[in-house]
């Protein structure tokens, strides 16, 4: 949250307003055929009247100017009152200004131009009826001319790499999925029909975005394609301009392992496209933020782009305003992973101020989820809630051990978060610690010799989720870990993981019990399934078991899988974070430990970023070779260990 722009001045508002607002406007843009489809979630605004202040010791002279984006005033030491866009000179000495400012259609933010009155860190708001909390800013609002009503993308011309003339019609297909506006020129009205696949944008009566155009010359929305198809003897000019936000891409990765090196390419672009406003969780159905697929998003995040603004636009935006009257998307889980994913966003960037500003809507989202237990204490769905997990077959009777896992977890992060601000971490700590004293008494078959799903029905279902969380989140005893591999992991009896989003949880548990060679064999066998196919990005779920064209179809509709899925880019987080071996050992990564575990890779060359630098790590010839861009690293290879000077290659 540090302004570091030279000039000093960027654009502000209140706390978590600007996420929120084109949150709003992201989750109303999603389209169906012809009609819009808004959210089945409350949608929260901006405060549209909002107050800001800040007081300073002037050691001389100084000029200010405050230009608005909305109406209102500001004012000098409570006394003189001036215009937005007058300029004022004031004198030595120690003042305050105060801004009150309304908009009524949009984000009320302010710029202001002067030496310690500069807008960004130091500046307060308040929405009129709660206490001053600092201003929220971005270092890419910097310039007098920005409105932050508007997200800024960059744009990109790209051109169809075949054109397809037949009976039926033109088929446009640009050689991979791709999100784009697209242009049309033409003389007589026409159908314009998208595709994910060329199979779904030739089927007119089903393909899932189709615009009429008008004769003339028109620019269309940006949507999500691959193939643009016009049915009939219609003629016209067709071009596009890719949309994209120009985040750096820090993370690479080749290896001698040619499947591998095109999987981790497939996936990175497969997340670009759908990092935006926020992290989405696909570019063509949802193209909503979704808190399960954000989770995801913020560890595949660490070895691609490290980019703490995009981390917190999601964080915010998710959460939206209090009072709480549902759970995040509705669902039960997605709550939970929310609050885990402020103390994650700790570890990664170290960034205390983020974790003071969103601390509130932490402990209200604690309160609400808390709010909501069986008799015996564990977390239970509300009437309205949809208790999600995964697409799969599990028996959601009653209170879950699924989500028990993910209670606990998230009352540990809680409790972390309080005591990193000084907060009373005390009731967090105990009921974790209750509900996992009883887990084992209801959720745990001995005679199975894993948890099943839920104790409530009599099934005693066994599904993989529970038992993968009882792993990753260090729920289970080594013992019953032992057991959970035997009975879960290695039964080809529990029905497999068929989502990306599921089978990265799966194969991270993998990875974290030192098997990474069978997580890649996986992450070839099942990413690798996609990409046989003719993927150029990851789906949002895959069966091999299933046949063309039922690869496309999904929610009852041909063509309702989503081709593009973020929760589809996990292998780069289990490359980066245990093929290569990078890992914070303190937050923000002040220091880390870079420990290659290459499970049968020959050799590779990689750069990983940290928040501040990067790493850059080789394997040839059984020797591995680290430069870190600073200090504070340790290089670990069989066996030995060395520290990484800044800029120095180091070889074990």
């Amino acid at each position: 949250m540090e302004n570091t722009n030279p000039t000093g001045a960027v654009w502000m508002w209140y706390p978590g307003d600007y996420e929120i607002r084109h949150g709003l406007k992201l989750n109303l843009r999603r389209q169906e055929r012809s009609y819009q489809y808004p959210p089945m979630w409350r949608l929260d605004d901006c405060w549209h009247s909002v107050h800001m202040r800040r007081r300073a010791v002037l050691e001389r002279e100084e000029s200010v100017r405050v230009i608005a984006r909305g109406i209102g005033r500001f004012t000098v030491d409570g006394k003189a009152h001036y215009p937005y866009g007058a300029e004022v000179r004031l004198a030595p000495g120690e003042h305050e200004i105060e801004l009150l400012l309304a908009r009524v259609n949009g984000l009320p933010c302010a710029y202001v131009e002067g030496g310690a009155f500069a807008s960004g860190a130091g500046w307060e708001a308040s929405s009129g009826s709660d206490e001053w909390r600092p201003c929220g800013f971005s270092r890419t609002l910097n310039s007098p001319d920005d409105d932050p009503e508007e997200f800024k993308f960059a744009y990109e011309p790209i051109a169809p790499a075949r054109v397809e003339r037949d009976a039926s019609g033109t088929l446009y297909d640009f050689g991979r999925e791709t999100f784009a506006r697209v242009r049309v020129s033409a003389q007589e009205p026409l159908t314009l029909c998208y595709g994910e696949s060329e199979t779904e944008a030739r089927d007119v009566s089903d393909c899932y975005i189709i615009d009429s155009v008008p004769a003339g010359t028109t620019m269309l929305p940006a949507r999500a394609f691959r193939c643009l198809f016009i049915p009939g003897a219609a003629s016209a000019e067709v071009s596009a301009e890719y949309e994209y936000l120009p985040i750096e891409e820090k993370g690479r990765f080749a290896s001698s392992d040619a499947q591998l090196s095109r999987i981790w390419q497939t996936a990175a672009y497969t997340f670009h496209l759908n990092s935006r406003e926020f992290f989405l969780d696909g570019i063509k159905r949802d193209r909503w933020i979704w808190s399960g697929d954000a989770y995801q998003s913020y560890y595949v995040s660490r070895c691609l782009f490290m980019d703490p603004e995009i981390c917190q636009r999601t964080i915010w935006a998710l959460r939206g305003k209090d009072p709480i009257e549902q759970h995040i998307n509705t669902i039960l889980d997605y709550s939970l992973y929310w609050v885990m994913s402020v103390s994650d966003y700790y570890d990664t960037f170290g960034d205390i101020d983020f974790v003071r500003a969103v601390w509130p809507r932490v402990r209200s989202m604690m309160d609400y989820c808390r709010a909501s237990v069986n008799s015996e204490g564990f977390l239970v769905g509300r009437p309205r809630d949809w208790v999600f997990v995964d697409w799969a077959n599990i028996d959601k009777t009653g209170a879950l051990s699924a989500e028990q896992m993910l209670f606990i977890t998230a009352l540990k992060a809680a409790a972390r978060c309080a005591r990193l601000l000084g907060e009373d971490a005390a009731v967090y700590e105990r009921e974790a610690a209750a509900v996992r004293a009883k887990l084992d008494d209801f959720f745990f078959d001995a005679e199975k010799g894993c948890y099943i799903d839920s104790y409530e029905s009599g099934r005693r279902n066994v599904t993989r989720h529970a038992n993968i969380f009882a792993i990753l989140f260090d729920i289970a005893s080594a013992e019953q870990v032992d057991s959970i591999v035997k009975n879960v992991l290695e039964n080809d009896a529990v029905p497999p993981i068929t989502t990306p989003y599921f089978k990265f949880f799966e194969l991270w548990a993998e990875c974290k019990l030192g098997h990474t060679r069978r997580a890649l064999d996986q992450v070839r066998s099942y990413w690798g399934g996609m990409i046989a196919l003719g993927a150029t990005t990851i789906w949002e779920e895959f069966d091999p078991r299933q046949d063309f064209p039922r690869h496309y179809a999904m929610y009852g509709q041909k063509y309702g899988k989503s081709l593009c899925h973020a929760w589809g880019a996990g292998p780069i987080y289990l490359i980066g974070r245990y093929v290569l071996g990078l890992e914070p050992t303190a937050p923000g990564y002040a220091t880390f430990r870079v420990a290659p575990d290459p499970a049968g890779i020959a050799d590779f060359e990689a750069t990983l970023p940290l928040p501040d630098g990067c790493v850059n790590i080789a394997l040839r010839d059984g020797h591995v070779r680290a430069r870190a861009s600073r200090a504070g690293g340790t290089l670990v290879w069989q066996g030995r260990s060395a520290e990484l000077p800044a800029g120095v290659e180091v070889e074990l």
